[in-house]
């Protein structure tokens, strides 16, 4: 189920098959049959399981919620949760298991699936904003790239989510065993159905499009001059060793450690950007694209209508069920190419087995003596080590000084 599924008229009820068409269609009946039964339940389950677990790591662990690009990839990992959840409850009524489909469920589920879904999209392009503001324009990262920000911004967007689809809880209902949009509302839906189109498909594939194209340049832009500096300065400094030595006080010292964390983070953070976009274009181009070619067609028909054939309905759904596949594919992705994801994960790891099976570090047991005494390791002015016994005052000497 998709947000821009009221485009062709086809509601998800998951009741029967009624839905799925059963002649003239991309693929046969029985695999569209069996992507309904055994597809979309399996995908909804990971996707909330592996989300779930990237919005917990990236929310609770100390070292990542520290940064606002953090604070952003949790928030499109806890949105999509919700739409795989919504999307798996959606499915229920197939195994007859239908709450979905009586009056209240139907208005809150359905309403939550579109809140999001556009979440979701647009959680992305925050984040990839803030990746944006801290690549290309580094003097304004420490005003604009903060964690208190990055809480507003997710704040507002969810606000303004409940808001634009608060419209289908009254404009929805449960018709012949169906959770749908009702059909008196048909005038004031195509309506909606135009800013939909604009703000959920055009507005943010254009922005991601356009802000990683910056992004990039940036960084190309960035690597040339390095690279012809380090060759003038081999070409010109052959044979020539100079060596400064600077001494850093303690307060340098922490200061520096802090900025290489930040700009080793921002370089994790603009590869995981770059990726996560070119995730999502591939995955979701061919389902837009397919379905800004059913509004156009709505458009030119105008009064009469556009109904889409069995063969256009299967293959939309078949593109629908490719885009759905970034939910998962996500996690994948942050696991490779994130160097700071894959410590966060070693260590969630590590502490959840320790507090299973109540693992303590295994102490050192101290040296002894023949006679029972404890031998303490100290340091001498050579290279060997001095022992000491911790009663009396005769020390033990491995070398003879």
């Amino acid at each position: 189920m998709d947000d821009n599924d009221t485009l062709l008229k086809y509601h998800f009820s998951g009741s029967d098959n009624k839905s799925v068409p059963t002649h003239d269609t991309i693929l046969p009946a029985p695999v569209l049959k069996g992507l309904e039964d055994y597809y979309v339940p399996c995908l909804a389950a990971i996707g909330c399981c592996v989300n779930l677990i990237s919005s917990v790591i990236f929310s609770r662990n100390t070292t990542l919620r520290r940064f606002s690009s953090s604070h952003y990839l949790a928030a499109v990992t806890a949105a999509d949760t919700g739409f795989m959840m919504t999307l798996l409850i959606m499915w229920l009524p197939r195994i007859h298991i239908s709450f979905y489909l009586e009056e209240g469920f139907c208005q809150l589920f359905l309403s939550c699936n579109y809140i999001f879904h556009f979440l979701s999209i647009w959680f992305n392009v925050a984040f990839l904003t803030d990746v944006y503001i801290s690549t290309c324009r580094p003097s304004k990262a420490k005003e604009m790239c903060t964690v208190i920000r990055s809480k507003f911004v997710i704040t507002g967007l969810t606000v303004l989510a409940i808001v634009m689809f608060m419209h289908v809880t009254w404009m929805s209902g449960v018709i012949q065993g169906m959770c749908m949009l009702l059909v008196p509302y048909d005038p004031e839906l195509a309506f909606i159905d135009k800013i939909q189109t604009v703000v959920t498909i055009l507005m943010p594939d254009l922005t991601l499009v356009i802000l990683i194209a910056l992004i990039v340049k940036k960084k190309v832009s960035d690597l040339c001059p390095s690279f012809r500096q380090s060759a003038n300065s081999v070409s010109n400094g052959c044979g020539q060793v100079r060596t400064h030595y600077v001494r850093n006080t303690p307060a340098d010292g922490a200061s520096l450690g802090t900025q290489m964390a930040n700009s080793v983070h921002s370089s994790d953070m603009t590869i995981v950007a770059m990726c996560l976009v070119l995730l999502h274009v591939v995955t979701t181009l061919p389902d837009h694209c397919i379905k800004l070619w059913f509004y156009s067609l709505q458009m030119v028909y105008g009064d009469m209508g556009f109904q889409p054939s069995p063969y256009e309905y299967s293959l939309q759904k078949l593109f629908s069920h490719l885009g759905q596949l970034r939910f998962v594919l996500n996690f994948v992705m942050f696991i490779i190419v994130s160097s700071d994801f894959q410590t966060a994960i070693r260590d969630s790891v590590s502490l959840i087995c320790k507090r299973l099976f109540k693992c303590s570090p295994r102490r050192k047991r101290a040296p002894r003596c023949t006679d029972g005494r404890v031998i303490e390791e100290s340091f001498s002015l050579t290279d060997e080590t001095v022992s000491k016994s911790t009663t009396g005052d005769v020390k033990h000497a491995d070398v003879e000084v």
